[in-house]
């Protein structure tokens, strides 16, 4: 098995279903936003129940963006670490 990473600050977050053809895109509903000194935190659910984060600044678009509100996340394919299974989890 092999794991893919992304660290949340390389991660885009734009409001509604928002899919652009040059990156990894995921539709999920917003289940809250926190701060964090200068950024916020978006934090949202897939529609397979995974969580997910991002680290971005807070925004006037981000900051109106409600709790169950859909929302898209999206990164660059380069931004993407892939690791081997969690035994050995030696990067690939």
């Amino acid at each position: 098995a092999i794991v893919a990473s992304v660290r949340p600050e390389a991660v885009r977050v734009s409001p509604g279903a928002n899919i652009k053809d040059h990156e990894v895109s995921i539709p999920v509903r917003i289940a809250g936003i926190s701060f964090i000194g200068r950024e916020a935190g978006v934090h949202g659910v897939t529609e397979a129940g995974e969580n997910l984060s991002a680290t971005v600044r807070p925004s006037a678009e981000i900051l109106a963006l409600a709790k169950g509100a859909e929302a898209t996340f999206g990164f660059q394919r380069a931004d993407m670490l892939v690791f081997e299974d969690h035994d050995t989890g030696r990067r690939l």
